[in-house]
């Protein structure tokens, strides 16, 4: 496996939907789905991820879809490009609603539609780790609707990734190892050019196992970090570090899909026993109360009103791998958005006006 001398957990989907559904099942021993729920837990609390397998052929044939088509359709609506640390090329699209460009219409349906149901199950074995009350979150803090794990918001993507040009960097990662932001992240494979998963122990995880089949679940920030904060339960989900190497000479595109679970930027974790901090204080990477010699990390920049953040550029990069392809990918979070918006996972957010006495703060002890 090269550099990578462990694969990424795989169960398969009748597995997961086994594991999920074990205490009305009769295929699984209440030992055997014990065991199972053992395992699990292990790989989410020093893995951080995991991948469903044997998904349904119309998901295959789709992703193969996407792979081949993707690169024509969006350079075809003009969407967006950016240069990577590399200086690689990435196209994406993105959307909170589904309206997917028509030439892909189809196939990101298709996809879309795989995961809600991967989503579902897997929101089971979720409740079984941490509890159902762990998981259920309200829109704010003054809103009494008590919503479900499954009922939070996404966010899909599209990404291309071009080949090298010629005037590339020396850096080895088009996406060096960084955590997103959001609570869960759904992301399809491309065996040619695999995602490296890095462990707690800093392990770097092989993916190349897994074919169009196959869907990776990664956990993300806020998971712990927002719904969980200030539970027992936290220390059972760890943010799965990952990252994209440059694309050798003999892959000329990447492409892959990508879901986010995320959450109002105003909601709160339901538990009465979690911190309740909101969504956006995590999102954006607000930095810890008390802390005001700190009032950012080194890669932070914080605008701060009141209670409220109003606007971070979120640090991607992961401090194992802090080296030049990590400030070039920050530079590129930079550049991404324009006018008053500000870069968060993938898409950008409006920045409110500051008013009255608010003022914008970013300090660092270094």
């Amino acid at each position: 496996l090269s550099a990578c001398d462990k694969q990424l957990y795989t169960i398969t989907k009748s597995e997961l939907r086994q594991l999920a559904t074990a205490d009305n099942s009769r295929q699984l021993t209440a030992k055997q789905a014990a065991d199972d729920v053992q395992k699990i837990k292990n790989v989410l609390k020093y893995e951080g991820g995991f991948a469903v397998t044997s998904l349904s052929a119309d998901y295959t044939a789709a992703v193969e879809q996407l792979k081949s088509a993707a690169a024509e359709c969006l350079d075809s609506y003009r969407y967006p490009e950016f240069r990577l640390p590399d200086g690689s090329i990435r196209t994406t699209w993105a959307s909170e609603s589904s309206e997917y460009p028509p030439c892909l219409a189809e196939a990101s349906s298709v996809i879309s539609s795989e995961f809600d149901r991967v989503f579902n199950d897997v929101t089971a074995i979720y409740e079984k780790v941490a509890g159902n009350a762990s998981l259920r979150w309200r829109p704010s803090a003054e809103d009494e609707d008590i919503k479900s794990f499954n009922q939070l918001p996404k966010k899909e993507h599209i990404h291309v990734y071009h080949g090298r040009i010629s005037d590339v960097s020396d850096g080895k990662y088009a996406a060096p190892f960084h955590t997103d932001n959001g609570v869960l992240l759904l992301i399809t494979p491309f065996q040619e050019h695999p995602l490296q998963v890095k462990t707690v122990g800093g392990q770097v995880l092989d993916t190349s196992h897994l074919g169009s089949g196959s869907v990776m679940l990664l956990n993300a920030r806020a998971l712990s970090d927002w719904l969980l904060r200030g539970t027992p339960e936290s220390r059972q989900f760890v943010a799965a570090p990952h990252a994209v190497q440059s694309l050798p000479s003999s892959v000329n595109l990447r492409t892959v899909y990508a879901r986010m679970m995320v959450a109002p930027l105003s909601a709160v974790p339901a538990n009465p026993s979690a911190d309740q901090v909101k969504f956006a204080k995590v999102f954006f990477h607000h930095p810890e109360a008390g802390n005001s010699a700190e009032m950012c990390t080194k890669d932070d920049d914080v605008t701060m009103s009141g209670d409220d953040v109003t606007h971070v550029r979120v640090p991607r990069s992961h401090a194992a791998h802090h080296s030049s392809d990590a400030e070039s990918y920050k530079s590129l979070k930079e550049e991404e958005c324009t006018g008053n918006t500000s870069y968060c996972w993938m898409g950008c957010l409006e920045v409110p006006t500051c008013i009255d006495q608010e003022i914008a703060v970013c300090t660092n002890t270094q």
